[in-house]
């Protein structure tokens, strides 16, 4: 099993990640992209989705993007931005890219779009890295 099939199978396919539904599409050494499903029960009384379920695609697609640091992070702070309501979304798609890799602090940016390439959200994510290893 290669590091990052490890990886996923430690860090996605497992416990929150797994009960949203994440599928990696994309982890590379600086970027990631992620999607998730929208099922009936995320969505408010006007089809929107939720924005709980926004923040946490957007946190765990910013967490992803620091993988390559190799340590398990926590997450310090969030800033987001609601642009668009995402009505009637039957998926959403998020992509992180680190801004800042240092040693015990990472920074991100996030933005969430929906399938027609319609931007819903706008993170900065920073989050904090532990003593301890992905792996």
């Amino acid at each position: 099993m290669s590091y990052l099939e490890e990886f996923k199978e430690k860090n996605i396919d497992m416990g929150f990640n797994a009960a949203m539904g994440i599928e990696v599409l994309e982890l590379e050494d600086d970027y990631s992209k992620v999607r998730i499903p929208i099922k009936d029960w995320e969505q408010n009384p006007i089809n929107a989705v939720h924005g709980g379920i926004i923040f946490a695609l957007g946190d765990v697609v910013g967490a992803l993007a620091t993988w390559k640091m190799g340590k398990m992070v926590t997450t310090q702070s969030c800033h987001i931005s609601f642009l668009n309501a995402a009505i009637n979304a039957t998926d959403l798609i998020g992509e992180g890219r680190p801004l800042h890799l240092g040693k015990r602090t990472y920074v991100v940016d996030v933005e969430i779009r929906d399938t027609k390439g319609t931007l819903i959200s706008k993170m900065t994510n920073e989050y904090h890295a532990m003593n301890r290893e992905i792996v």
